[in-house]
């Protein structure tokens, strides 16, 4: 009786942690967008007058604005993450890819990134939208964590296991230190400052969150400057 009732306080403690961290989150957009916009419009003002040096200044404004817009975005989509039921629907794994690749051909494009997709027929049984989440920050960690002057390559494929489809991530990027592979899929658990490698800290346990909800399983192979390889097994 009293550990179920512990069990019940810390579920109730994880919910109110959750809805705070929505509702600070969706508050910090208001200010953001203040801040962006007349950041933006005084850069234009002064765009005859600027120094070299103060639109350097701007471009960091602007840089670190994005920073956080992208962050908040993280934090709503991590907080939400169990609050509304998964809709399970039939999904064809190639198409749903290939068109992953489209909605990214901006960062794809900036990194010079190779994208391989080696799928055929097969068709998967998930929650669209949160999967598509999964598919996005496995792909995006793979091109931005790479050595500098490296041309990405990411290759994307799925296997069948009789029981359940595994597919992974493989990228030529910087590697994981092997003591990492655990803690990297907690929230906040950057190796690397922004400096090096921007990041919210919070993209891989989204991932561990929605692939955990579809009652699979999510894991990493790495060697520091060899590369990674996420796998992701889903139940057929």
């Amino acid at each position: 009786m009293v550990l179920n009732t512990v069990k019940v306080n810390e579920n109730k403690q994880n919910v109110d942690l959750l809805s705070l961290v929505f509702k600070a989150s969706h508050d910090l957009k208001g200010p953001l967008r203040t801040i962006k916009s007349f950041a933006q419009i005084l850069n234009k003002s002064l765009k005859d007058r600027i120094k070299d040096n103060e639109q350097e200044m701007f471009h960091f404004i602007f840089e670190a604005t994005d920073d956080l817009e992208n962050l908040i975005i993280q934090l709503v989509t991590f907080s939400k993450m169990g609050q509304t039921p998964l809709t399970f629907v039939e999904i064809d794994f190639g198409n749903f890819v290939e068109l992953m690749k489209l909605n990214l051909q901006k960062q794809i494009q900036a990194k010079d990134a190779i994208i391989n997709l080696k799928y055929g027929t097969e068709k998967i049984r998930g929650d669209r939208e949160k999967l598509s989440l999964v598919i996005k920050n496995l792909t995006l960690n793979a091109i931005e964590f790479q050595p500098k002057n490296q041309k990405p390559v990411v290759d994307i494929e799925i296997a069948d296991k009789n029981e359940y489809w595994e597919i992974s991530f493989k990228d030529n990027g910087i590697g994981i230190d092997p003591e990492h592979f655990e803690t990297i899929f907690l929230p906040f658990e950057k190796l690397h400052g922004n400096s090096a490698y921007k990041g919210s800290g919070i993209g891989l346990a989204i991932c561990d969150r929605i692939v955990k909800d579809h009652k699979g399983t999510i894991k990493v192979t790495s060697e520091l400057n060899k590369g990674s390889t996420f796998t992701v097994t889903l139940p057929k």
